[in-house]
């Protein structure tokens, strides 16, 4: 069973299903309470030295929290299926955790691979994401939603805060600090809008200005290189910009399209969930069973063989290192090569165990 969990959250419940090891047809393992003989529970952070952690169970109501809670479901309509309350100690410090549960009569060892993520996977709005607003786009702080029929953003044309007024060819900014961050519903631009009778009266006197901010001392050297033919006292300037330069056909359809940025947000989160192609890649943890039951925990294994597929071809020596972490389960830190494709399958071998297949997709 995998999960992907925040890093450091509390009080978590998971579900996980027992097998009865005595079934022959794969059926739950019912009425095993906290205090079977023989029950425990065992967990191991991603990296960490030494053998497992062990952590005591005791009971609890179904759907409270308690560390190390365990309690059965429905014996009846659900039959196999335990709530556990997950060990707050085991879901930070590290990037993943594998807890097991095992030795109860007749039951087959339970493992729960959990993947220690950095984003919140039950948040709908930003996924736990600080630098992104925490309400839905096109509310009030939000990622602006509102476009024209290109796509493109607009601003909203009105007299009111962080609008443009447009009536009568003048442009009046209200709210400037906040419409600088805000820009939503752009109309369309007047025709006048820069021309004598388009600008407002003491638009542009001298105390609208700091003194100097447009002489040769208020200009960052180099500042307009290239940019222009500004004419003002400097070298390497080139012709000014024509009137084509700023009309709206210059502009490329969906320049600021919030789908362009939605896609990019999205690359980014995808590449952080997967492991990067042709890197290496250190600690994968997997379990070795006993090949005489197929589901004991199969310790003392040397050397533990690999071989891997890569995206489909035959299986190749693994040119990684792989040792024992404790209680069955082993790490491998594979290498470049063995991680250069995007689907790698490892194939883990020992004697007197079963094989042992994993799969991992990577990332450009």
């Amino acid at each position: 069973m995998k999960l992907d969990i925040l890093k450091g959250t509390t009080s978590k419940i998971v579900e996980v299903f027992i097998q009865d090891s005595s079934s022959t047809v794969g059926a739950g393992l019912t009425s095993l309470l906290f205090n079977a003989a023989g029950l425990a529970a065992h967990y191991t952070l991603n990296g960490s030295s030494g053998g497992a952690t062990v952590h005591t169970l005791v009971t609890m109501t179904i759907g409270t929290w308690v560390s190390g809670g365990f309690i059965e479901k429905d014996a009846t309509n659900m039959p196999g299926i335990y709530q556990l309350g997950l060990f707050d100690a085991a879901l930070t410090g590290a990037d993943s955790v594998i807890i097991m549960l095992k030795g109860a009569t007749n039951m087959a060892p339970v493992v729960l691979e959990i993947q220690l993520v950095d984003y919140n996977p039950y948040d709908a709005v930003r996924m736990g994401m600080t630098a992104l607003p925490n309400v839905i786009a096109g509310a009030a702080g939000g990622l602006p939603d509102d476009t024209d029929a290109n796509g493109a953003v607009r601003i909203v044309d009105g007299t009111g805060a962080r609008e443009l007024n447009t009536n009568a060819g003048a442009i009046a900014l209200v709210d400037l600090v906040t419409l600088a961050t805000d820009l939503t519903n752009l109309p369309s631009i007047p025709a006048n809008w820069l021309t004598a009778t388009g600008i407002n009266a003491g638009a542009f006197t001298a105390a609208k200005f700091a003194a100097s901010w447009l002489e040769a001392g208020g200009i960052v050297a180099a500042a307009f290189n290239g940019k222009g033919d500004w004419n003002i006292g400097k070298t390497g300037y080139t012709a000014g910009p024509t009137a084509a330069s700023f009309t709206t056909a210059a502009w490329a359809a969906g320049a600021i399209n919030a789908a362009a940025l939605s896609t990019d947000a999205i690359a980014k989160i995808s590449n952080s969930m997967f492991p990067k192609i042709n890197t290496a890649l250190n600690d994968i943890e997997f379990l070795m069973v006993d090949d005489t039951d197929h589901v004991t925990p199969k310790t003392g294994i040397s050397p533990i063989g690999v071989t891997r597929s890569i995206d489909g071809g035959a299986f190749g020596a693994g040119t990684g290192t792989a040792a024992e972490v404790a209680n069955g389960i082993y790490q491998y830190d594979a290498s470049m090569a063995d991680m250069n494709g995007a689907l790698i399958t490892f194939r883990f071998t020992g004697t007197d165990a079963d094989d042992t297949f994993l799969s991992i997709s990577t990332a450009p």
